[in-house]
């Protein structure tokens, strides 16, 4: 897609925002990444990870066309990968911020990493306004980061950065070790901490139930920790459901969302099968079409539809095959987590 393409299709893409518009630009600079976490979805790039098609300067046009387009918005770029600070990746990554920074528009600039290098995130911190570090507690490479946690939160604090904690349970964390891990966090500084099991895996009923069960531990003990806002996907959509914020669409991707591939082309989405099959201007009108088609067949009697409206396309399509099918492990794990509560 080219910029001049792309110019227009950004303007009619947010031209339905809300009155207090925010949008989110996900850049990649390259799928590639030093770590090798077994649950990762893009693993598949570990092994070709076409690190030579990354084009920085088609990155930085196709960010100008966006914030031409986008001039009464709040604009948050998150730079993702991959990894961001890997070591293919950390020139460009640096490259882009202070690009970024020189364009004196009103956005924020976040990076999400799962770096180890405590230098390197030293390094960008002053230069950014949001970190999203990834933390796991058990069975990843990630395990490691916890190391890092007291310094990045010192960092953040010193240069009024927002630190966020990304991290992927493990089958095996208990409630007691999540929760402590918890607290660590609130601790050392992290405003929020996402908290979620690995998608692509094809669970069992029992591991499933196994999820619920800790979920809802996690949910009787928010109130627990005052100074941390504790998400993701399944803990955010039961939240939202005590709450009564009832949802607008399944996720932010084909409406509030965009991803700049390392190429320079726009993609809705940020998952490689869905983008492969549906454009910019498609994705949008295929989510409304696989709305219509839940609303009126499986989900037509579900009282938890506005926390959920079918869960993830895209996991949808790896578990049945039809990215018109609802999220069935979402689906189970949210609707029995909520009838519970």
């Amino acid at each position: 897609m080219t910029p001049k393409t792309s110019a227009d299709l950004i303007k009619s893409y947010f031209c339905k925002c809300d009155p207090t518009p925010q949008i989110e630009i996900k850049v990649i600079p390259s799928y590639h990444c030093d770590l090798k976490c077994k649950y990762c979805y893009n693993k598949k790039f570990e092994l070709n990870p076409n690190i030579s098609n990354s084009d920085p300067e088609k990155i930085k046009n196709q960010i100008d066309h966006i914030l031409g387009e986008s001039d009464k918005l709040k604009v948050i770029i998150e730079i993702i990968g991959g990894d961001p600070l890997s070591t293919f990746n950390y020139p460009i990554t640096e490259d882009l911020i202070q690009y970024l920074k020189e364009t004196n528009k009103n956005i924020k600039i976040v990076v999400q990493t799962g770096e180890f290098s405590i230098k390197k995130i030293l390094n960008i911190i002053p230069f950014i306004d949001g970190l999203s570090y990834s933390v796991d507690i058990s069975s990843s490479p990630k395990v490691r980061n916890f190391h890092n946690l007291q310094k990045i939160g010192e960092g953040c604090k010193e240069n009024g950065v927002d630190l966020q904690i990304q991290t992927i349970l493990n089958i095996l964390d208990t409630s007691e070790d999540i929760l402590q891990f918890i607290k660590i966090c609130e601790l050392y500084n992290a405003g929020w901490i996402g908290l979620e099991f690995p998608q692509y895996q094809r669970y069992s009923k029992n591991d499933l139930n196994h999820q619920i069960t800790i979920y809802l531990q996690i949910l009787k003990s928010v109130k627990r920790f005052p100074y941390i806002s504790i998400g993701g996907a399944i803990i955010e959509s039961a939240c939202d459901y005590a709450r009564r914020n009832l949802y607008k669409s399944s996720c932010l991707c084909g409406e509030k969302s965009i991803t700049i591939q390392p190429d320079g082309s726009l993609t809705p989405s940020l998952h490689t099968n869905l983008n492969s099959k549906f454009s910019l201007t498609t994705f949008a009108k295929i989510k409304n079409k696989r709305n219509n088609v839940l609303r009126s067949g499986i989900c037509s009697d579900c009282q938890f539809w506005d926390v959920c409206w079918g869960g993830c396309m895209a996991h949808a399509e790896f578990l049945t095959g039809s990215y018109l099918n609802r999220d069935e492990e979402y689906c189970y794990i949210l609707s029995n987590i909520l009838k519970s509560m």
